[in-house]
């Protein structure tokens, strides 16, 4: 008769995945393979987490405990959470049971699923015809959640208008005068009312 003698072993001690956020539920990420040298129930592995995965984890993906399936079961924001890291164990079904561990490190890769915002702070409620040319209007922000070139904002304003958008950092800008302003010409180019 067979002797319970061999712990199930990973192909791997160490399995690195990458993902990308919003992956669809039931999106395949890994599927895991332990072998068992010994027969009948000796050889019959289990898988499971390990009381080292977070339950956050545990909710985001599932594990087939029969196939070492690993799939994804809840959304993934790359803005919330970059890497995941499960640890997983292959038990055998022996009267004594005997078991390997791996660790699965899933990396997300981060998606354009993020509107870029706009900030404007008036510094001025009205302008006169008179103002000087470089005369800062308002300062105007911008942010975007994602990262890298995701997360990067180009912002432009119509090269008709008398003025322009200066860089002031990364994500600032100022609304500069940059021609002189004549009430009269723009009531009649763009059709506004004298009291406007």
């Amino acid at each position: 008769m067979d002797t319970n003698d061999n712990a199930p072993q990973f192909d791997h001690q160490v399995y690195a995945v990458n993902i990308t956020e919003n992956s669809p539920i039931g999106t395949l990420v890994l599927k895991l393979n332990a072998t068992d040298l010994d027969d009948g129930p000796n050889a019959e592995i289990i898988y499971s987490f390990t009381l080292y995965t977070s339950e956050k984890t545990q909710e985001i993906f599932t594990l087939n405990k029969h196939t070492g399936e690993i799939k994804v079961n809840d959304m993934i924001d790359f803005e919330e959470i970059k890497i995941l890291e499960m640890h997983i164990q292959a038990k055998d079904q022996g009267h004594y049971p005997l078991s390997g561990q791996c660790t699965v490190m899933v990396y997300v890769a981060d998606l354009n699923d993020n509107y870029p915002e706009i900030t404007v702070k008036s510094l001025r409620s009205t302008v006169k015809e008179n103002v000087p040319i470089g005369t800062v209007i308002a300062l105007v922000g911008t942010s975007d959640r994602d990262s890298e070139d995701n997360g990067k904002v180009d912002l432009s304003i119509n090269k008709q208008l008398p003025f322009v958008l200066n860089k002031s950092s990364e994500s600032d800008f100022e609304l500069v005068v940059s021609q002189s302003l004549d009430r009269e010409t723009y009531t009649q180019e763009y059709g506004f009312d004298r009291d406007e």
